[in-house]
């Protein structure tokens, strides 16, 4: 690799920023809209589950309720995921809010359980939209700068993570303090975030491309690939906590907002995560953060198993986010690297893989816990969902290891794409 192209192996949070002042507002702008996005999906999500729990919903209309958006989102992302590289980075979020708000005032007049399943699908059809765009819309401010885009995505992925912890936290409380008025106060942020995109401008003095060109590698598919079966499990055990958690936790005779309180050590270890990711160049094409998800999903679904406090929840809850999170930032900046045109298209190919993993999550826990009702007293048929997510975890595991034994035998020589002197893939 020529001198000038190298990327370092690390770049901490100390050094000098790599955004020009001009840039700071446009960032901010679309990070506010990332933090509302996510904090606007989890108190949907729990505000909609706890409201079908009250309304005595059996467990598969739970795993149906929750499946219901990342159906939607998959449908969405497969009409206009690429949406925004035809018609712009604002119309394209512009549509997705105003059908965002349309789903949740549906929420609010909602009376019946599918009521719930139908809007909700909706309220993740507008995701089509909204995701893609802001993955493509951070990319392009960093050029073809590896550097730049490791910080621009770090800032999109801090930005959503901390509306995901912010909305587990804030959706039980809510839920507990107002009941059906949480969908009220998620009308007004979604509509404060369509303002907000208004004053987004489409490009920036940082979207030019650098003088040196693009950069990528030739073995960038190969860690695509391995990075995407963990996110797919990731998100898979992230839509069965969704599901059963909330059930769980009323069997067992704890509170909304301290099963928010568990949720949210989910995605706070995702924020913890993807901050040092954004920091460091130390992760990028290493073998270790792929083959991290599988352990530590086990580990997280089996504490699951025997777990009957708040704080031993939340603990499961913890490392099952990190089965996630390294996964998440590695996809998609793997899917980014080195492309220089139709990103919104990259990054939906990214988000279908979230999608598929949360559907499949929450419909197949959703149906294990229906089934095993039957026999079984309700705690133990609840339990037995994350069994499923550990059986589905070592899958993803021997599937990785395929795959990366195939690729590897398919790959030329590296040429000026291979590791600098002293980085190994390892």
């Amino acid at each position: 690799m020529p001198e000038e192209l190298e990327v370092p192996l690390s770049v901490t949070c100390s050094q000098p920023k790599l955004t020009p002042r001009s840039w700071r507002l446009p960032i901010l702008l679309l990070m506010a809209v990332g933090v509302s996005g996510d904090l606007t999906v989890n108190c949907r999500n729990l505000a909609a589950a706890f409201r079908a729990v009250v309304w005595e919903a059996t467990p598969l209309w739970l795993g149906i309720i929750a499946a219901a958006p990342a159906g939607g989102y998959i449908l969405g992302l497969m009409i206009f995921g690429r949406s925004s590289d035809r018609i712009g980075r604002r119309w394209a979020v512009t549509i997705g809010e105003a059908i965002a708000i349309a789903s949740v005032a549906g929420l609010y007049f909602s009376t019946r359980v599918w009521h719930l399943a139908l809007f909700s699908a909706i309220f993740g059809f507008s995701g089509g939209f909204l995701w893609p765009t802001l993955s493509a819309w951070f990319s392009a401010l960093s050029g073809d700068d590896p550097r730049r885009l490791n910080r621009m995505l770090g800032n999109f992925n801090l930005a959503w993570s901390s509306g995901m912890v912010a909305g587990a936290l804030l959706g039980g409380i809510l839920y507990q303090l107002l009941g059906g008025g949480t969908f009220l106060v998620l009308m007004v942020v979604l509509g404060a975030v369509l303002t907000g995109v208004q004053f987004v401008p489409e490009r920036t003095a940082s979207s030019v491309r650098p003088e040196n060109g693009e950069i990528g590698r030739a073995d960038s598919p190969r860690f695509l690939l391995v990075a995407r079966l963990g996110n797919g499990l990731g998100w898979f055990a992230g839509g069965t906590l969704l599901t059963i958690l909330p059930k769980l936790t009323q069997v067992l005779g704890i509170s909304e907002s301290a099963t928010g309180l568990a949720l949210a050590g989910f995605y706070a270890a995702v924020l913890m995560l993807i901050w040092l990711a954004r920091c460091s160049h130390r992760w990028q094409y290493r073998r270790w953060p792929l083959v991290l998800p599988v352990p530590m999903a086990i580990l997280g679904m089996g504490l699951m198993l025997v777990a009957r406090t708040t704080a031993v929840f939340t603990l499961a809850c913890y490392l099952t986010g990190i089965a996630m999170a390294l996964s998440v930032v590695a996809a998609l900046y793997y899917a980014l690297h080195g492309r220089q045109e139709k990103r919104a298209a990259a990054t939906s190919i990214h988000e279908i893989v979230v999608g598929l993993g949360g559907v499949s999550g929450s419909v197949i826990s959703g149906l294990v816990a229906q089934r095993l009702t039957a026999t079984y007293p309700a705690e133990l048929a609840l339990r037995g969902a994350f069994v499923v997510v550990i059986g589905v975890a070592v899958l993803i595991g021997v599937a990785q290891i395929v795959a990366w034994r195939s690729m590897s035998s398919r790959l030329q020589a590296p040429g000026k794409f291979a590791p600098a002197p002293g980085q190994s893939p390892g």
